[in-house]
């Protein structure tokens, strides 16, 4: 028998007054089954052993795993009154058994310890280990595994907070990172709401650790400082550029006041005013209130100054007036010598003329000169590209005219050499001189003719190219 053979029931070999027992295994808390049973005979019958007590009976004892009886000890009576012993200490589950169930418990104490030290490092290894044991059904095995699971919760949500904090401090570092990197940013009121924002980001984030807490909020406590110091400074500086703008533009309100009050040239006087208004514009503020004051006493000189010119303008506008009414004279003209459709020598020349006229004359009203370029250049284009389309039909009529001419010359041109081809085969069959002659003379003329016809097709096929 092998130590490790199992059985479905409990047997009482045949014996009606075979005792059974009961107990538990301390380490696997599994039953543990003795069977105590008499010695039969050959025939079956039971017998008494030569040695009286327990000693004389058989003695069969088993683990209940899994619901199965495994046998870790059997001593068989024999007829003759000895025994046969099975199960010895080197072939019994017991070691194997308790030995993994040792070490379930090693496991699960190791890693208590560990995490009680903070080391999260071995998790991985110890699962490894819990995995590779054997399962025995034991019920102490279900203890241990709940111990195993209790410990196994405690790493993950150890392991969960140890990630936690890290994200934690990741994400303090990343609002560190943006505060410095708008820490020397000159947009003074949108980086102060956007550190108000990193600031308020940073509260939402959870703890990282005392150490960790402390040396990240004084590396960004520090960068926030570095901007909110460089704005203080900067207030300083502009209390005192927004009085030196003040002198400035206080002085270009006197200028403007001297141009005004001495007009003399309106072109002159309005390109100084422009000066001064472009060197307005290049001075920095003088505060809000300082510059809406200083802003409508300058803007009110410059409209004394627009409002005496009116007369300038109003002579421009009549101007453009009458440009206007000699522009769309030109128009008309342009428009019936293209509705005609008069390519002569003599109309495109007029057409050129009403060009160079147009271009002499100045601008119309702006509501109007957009509009009567537009249609005056619609007019030209329209015209010159007709212009253009009937020229070219009349030299497509010409090529097409022209290369029919050369294809009659060329069909001609192979007739007579496919003649002189004939006339050459009957001359070197003929032997009358008579016939020679004449054949002769018909392939001379023939060549004459094709002289003509090669000439007449090259001076035509340059004139097309």
């Amino acid at each position: 028998m092998n130590a490790t053979e199992t059985w479905t029931s409990i047997p009482n070999f045949g014996d009606e007054n075979a005792k059974v027992s009961e107990s538990v295994h301390r380490i696997s808390g599994a039953r543990k089954i003795e069977v105590t049973y008499d010695l039969l005979d050959e025939a079956g019958n039971p017998i008494t052993p030569q040695n009286a007590g327990i000693d004389a009976h058989g003695h069969w004892i088993a683990l209940e795993l899994d619901s199965v009886y495994n046998v870790i000890y059997w001593r068989k009576p024999l007829p003759d009154g000895t025994f046969e012993e099975y199960g010895a200490d080197d072939d019994s589950i017991l070691p194997a058994l308790e030995a993994d169930l040792e070490k379930r418990n090693e496991i699960i104490n190791e890693a208590f310890d560990k995490l009680r030290a903070g080391d999260l490092s071995s998790f991985e290894e110890y699962s490894a280990q819990w995995n590779s044991i054997k399962k025995w059904g034991a019920p102490n095995e279900e203890k241990y595994g709940q111990r195993w699971e209790r410990a196994c919760t405690k790493y993950r949500e150890a392991i969960d907070k140890e990630a936690e904090r890290v994200k934690n401090i990741e994400s303090k570092k990343a609002l560190i990172a943006q505060a410095d990197e708008i820490s020397g940013s000159d947009n003074w009121k949108q980086t102060a709401e956007t550190m108000d924002v990193l600031m308020e980001q940073w509260k939402q984030i959870g703890h990282c650790g005392h150490e960790e807490d402390e040396a990240l909020w004084e590396e960004f406590r520090t960068v926030r400082k570095k901007f909110y110091d460089r704005r203080n400074e900067e207030n300083v500086k502009r209390r005192e550029a927004r009085r030196q703008n003040r002198e400035i533009k206080e002085g270009l309100i006197a200028e403007c006041k001297e141009l005004v009050e001495n007009f003399d040239s309106y072109k002159q006087t309005r390109a100084a005013i422009e000066t001064l208004f472009e060197r307005w514009k290049a001075t920095g503020s003088a505060g809000y209130k300082e510059d809406n004051r200083l802003w409508q006493e300058f803007n009110g000189l410059r409209h004394v100054f627009f409002d005496k010119s009116q007369a300038f303008y109003q002579d421009q506008e009549n101007q453009r007036k009458e440009n206007r009414q000699a522009k769309s004279i030109l128009l008309s003209e342009a428009q019936q010598i293209s509705r005609e459709a008069d390519f002569s020598p003599a109309a495109v020349n007029k057409m050129i003329d009403i060009q160079a006229r147009w271009k002499k004359i100045g601008p119309a009203e702006r509501e109007y000169n957009e509009q009567l370029w537009a249609d005056f250049k619609a007019v030209m284009d329209n015209y010159f590209k007709e212009k253009n389309s009937f020229l070219n039909q009349k030299h497509e009529a010409w090529v097409a005219k022209t290369q029919n001419a050369i294809d009659r010359r060329r069909e001609k041109l192979a007739n007579i050499i496919r003649n002189n081809e004939k006339l050459q085969d009957r001359l070197d069959t003929t032997h009358n001189e008579e016939k020679i002659g004449q054949i002769t003379g018909w392939i001379n003329e023939n060549n004459a003719q094709i002289a003509d016809l090669e000439a007449d097709i090259a001076r035509m096929e340059a004139e097309l190219r």
